[in-house]
């Protein structure tokens, strides 16, 4: 926990990094929060203002 960092969201380097996340850690049937699906669909619709994804946060522990 000590080596916590918190840096932007970097969409081309890091989707399918969370991607993966996603997919390892959320049910499809959403019982435990959205789905990796929904998270593919939200990058990827053509009204998403991707000149802003950098506010997104990354928290990585140990990169």
């Amino acid at each position: 926990m000590e080596n916590i960092i918190k840096r932007p969201y970097r969409r081309l380097s890091d989707f399918m990094k969370v991607y993966q996340f996603m997919i390892e850690n959320y049910s499809v049937d959403w019982e435990n929060g959205a789905p990796a699906t929904f998270f593919e669909y939200a990058q990827m619709l053509f009204w998403t203002d991707n000149s802003q994804s950098h506010r997104n946060a990354i928290w990585e522990d140990n990169g």
